[in-house]
């Protein structure tokens, strides 16, 4: 199973359903290594999501993968 899904059943757990299916659910993420790009739909949406979810999509990935990693938002 690929990380980034790891990290959706977890983050799942965390959220209410409306905020997992609106908000956590559309996001497409891409890991090369360990980097880690988190692409959003607009500008809008990408400072919404790092600003409120940032530290949760962050800490959880790294319980996936490991503390050695890049996150970028696009």
């Amino acid at each position: 199973m690929a990380t980034w899904d790891k990290c959706l059943k977890k983050i799942k757990k965390s959220l209410s359903t409306f905020e997992y299916k609106t908000l956590i659910k559309p996001i497409f993420v891409a890991q090369n290594a360990n980097l880690f790009t988190v692409y959003c739909n607009n500008e809008y949406f990408k400072k919404h999501i790092k600003s409120k979810y940032g530290a949760l999509i962050l800490v959880t990935i790294q319980e996936c993968h490991g503390s050695d990693l890049v996150i970028e938002y696009t």
